[in-house]
């Protein structure tokens, strides 16, 4: 018996959504998580609330902080937070509007969203000017803390975003001495591989040892003599001690000891 055109139009819409939660899964790359056509990186990197949306921001056009649209959204952010069993930074501010909560992209706060995120028993976060920025916490639900603490970087996009090539190393960060010079690549290549592990993104950034020149080393005395001898056998005479320049020693250019600084005179009978 031949099968209905019913029954083949729902063997091909199976094999269609088959193949789109296919590529999706691979489209997440390496140490991204899939839900709902958006990736989402549980990253080991530690920063300042204010550094995290920059950061995100490298992983292409829409990527940014966590700014969750759906209970279900949220219900999955919690069970894999609950897993991982650390602390992230979300996307909710209440800075400059002390108990007006927002999202750093500026779209609208859902008190039922908000409401389920809170750890406290009436569903609000607790009121207090030092802590503005709100964070996932270990067990799943949320609190805030001061927004100058670190802690890890949690990031958003859509799908299907792979590494892209470094720019130029940067400048040097000291101009004399020991620097570092860093590197940066995005999440721009579309180079679709198996997601879902987490990583600590340093595949985004390189950093490498630089000294353009050594800093000037001013000196400083060292330790005294002992006292010499008396100038006079009889009557009224001096003594004195000194002391090297070499605690350190001038170098590179630096400033030499003050020549008052390296002898010392007292009276003596």
């Amino acid at each position: 018996m031949q099968p209905s055109n019913v029954t083949m139009s729902l063997i091909r819409l199976l094999l269609f959504t088959l193949i789109l939660l296919s590529w999706q899964a691979s489209a997440c790359t390496n140490c991204w998580v899939l839900f709902n056509g958006k990736c989402y990186a549980f990253t080991e990197s530690f920063m300042r609330w204010a550094q995290v949306r920059s950061f995100c921001q490298k992983f292409g056009d829409d990527g940014d902080m966590l700014i969750i649209k759906s209970i279900s959204e949220l219900n999955f952010l919690k069970a894999e937070i609950s897993r991982r069993s650390k602390f992230y930074w979300t996307g909710a501010t209440d800075e400059g509007s002390e108990c007006i909560w927002r999202w750093v992209d500026g779209s609208p706060w859902d008190p039922a969203i908000g409401s389920r995120m809170w750890w406290q028993a009436d569903g609000k976060p607790r009121s207090d000017i030092k802590y503005n920025c709100a964070y996932a916490r270990n067990v799943g639900d949320w609190d805030s803390m001061s927004c100058t603490k670190t802690t890890r970087a949690l990031c958003k996009r859509s799908l299907a975003m792979g590494l892209g090539v470094w720019t130029t190393w940067g400048d040097c960060s000291k101009t004399c001495g020991n620097g570092n010079r860093v590197r940066t690549r995005l999440y721009d290549n579309p180079t679709p591989s198996n997601g879902g592990n987490d990583c600590n993104h340093n595949d985004l950034m390189e950093t490498k040892f630089c000294k353009l020149i050594d800093c000037p080393v001013n000196g400083a005395p060292g330790p005294w003599t002992a006292w010499g001898q008396c100038s006079t056998t009889c009557g009224d005479g001096e003594k004195n001690r000194t002391r090297e320049c070499n605690n350190p020693a001038p170098a590179y250019g630096g400033d030499a000891c003050n020549a008052t600084d390296l002898t010392e005179r007292m009276s003596c009978k």
